[in-house]
């Protein structure tokens, strides 16, 4: 039986197209986390896009690297959402594609297990730290 993370891997391997997202209003781990996924990911060879619905971001986070790149729109035709640091979908702030499959990578005790993958440590700091594992 494959663990969470082996399912989550093979998620991210068989995607054609990927999307990273965080909260709403987001914090340094959501755009930190979601930042150092999308540039493994695009290293990888993914399409992948990065997203955060909230307008404006935080430029006290412009300094992270890739920041530009963020965009304020979700792609119809993405086959895998990856949510960061957020507890509860509606946090997201979008709706879910119908044909993506997702995966909730967060460190909140109060995640409600939203995702088809749910990589959820509440023992760690941060989502980063979830990620890293």
């Amino acid at each position: 039986m494959q663990t969470e993370y082996e399912k989550a891997k093979s998620a991210i391997e068989e995607a054609h197209r990927i999307t990273i997202i965080g909260h709403l209003n987001p914090d340094a781990d959501a755009l930190g986390t979601g930042l150092g996924l999308w540039w493994v990911l695009k290293r990888l060879g993914k399409r992948v896009d990065i997203v955060n619905m909230s307008d404006p971001l935080p430029q006290t986070l412009s300094f992270l690297p890739g920041f530009e790149k963020i965009k304020k729109q979700l792609r119809s035709d993405v086959d895998l959402v990856i949510s960061v640091d957020c507890g509860s979908f509606d946090r997201l702030g979008v709706g879910r594609p119908e044909s993506a499959k997702l995966i909730n990578i967060d460190h909140h005790r109060s995640n409600t297990g939203y995702g088809d993958i749910n990589l959820v440590e509440p023992h760690f700091v941060s989502a980063s730290e979830t990620a890293f594992k």
